[in-house]
């Protein structure tokens, strides 16, 4: 499942991250960001007006556009 998905579903809270799909340099781009397999990201919500997907991972929070989020395949 791709983490784009998770904006049309609202009582997800918690994923992890599994692989990475897309541009290498988008993939580059998210591994600086601090996404690598395995990491947990918790959902805080999605901005307005089709905005980008809140996430909270470590200690740091994100917003995701959804260009970023279609390269980030998570587990539930």
């Amino acid at each position: 499942m791709k983490l784009l998905e998770v904006k049309k579903q609202k009582n997800i809270r918690e994923v992890t991250v599994t692989d990475f799909e897309g541009p290498k340099l988008m993939i580059e781009r998210l591994h600086e960001m601090g996404f690598h397999k395995g990491s947990r990201l918790k959902i805080l919500g999605v901005a307005p007006f089709k905005g980008p997907l809140l996430i909270e991972i470590n200690t740091t929070v994100l917003a995701l556009r959804d260009e970023e989020s279609q390269c980030l395949l998570i587990q539930l």
